[in-house]
């Protein structure tokens, strides 16, 4: 087993019995550049997470996950990437 901790998320990788590589994950707040640490799962949940909100804060570029998508939509939309879709009421 294998558990990392990646600033935007929290991962565990292990092998299968066929040897196939599994990944069980859980997204953090935040959005940082691609980063890989070991994750020590004896700290406690609130350990883990002040670990990695000092963790990502330290990283430059980091930002909450809604501003990341908010403003990769507007880029997307900017370049015309991704269509506007109005919801009917």
């Amino acid at each position: 087993m294998n558990p990392t901790n990646h600033g935007g998320a929290w991962s565990v990788y292990f092998l299968d019995p066929e040897g196939n590589r599994i990944e069980l994950f859980a997204q953090t707040p935040w959005y940082v550049p691609p980063m890989s640490i070991p994750l020590d799962m004896s700290l406690s949940d609130d350990a883990i997470y002040e670990l990695t909100l000092a963790m990502v804060e330290s990283t430059p570029g980091h930002m909450l996950r809604s501003d990341w998508h908010a403003r990769t939509r507007q880029r997307m939309l900017a370049e015309g990437t991704l269509e506007q879709r109005t919801v009917a009421p």
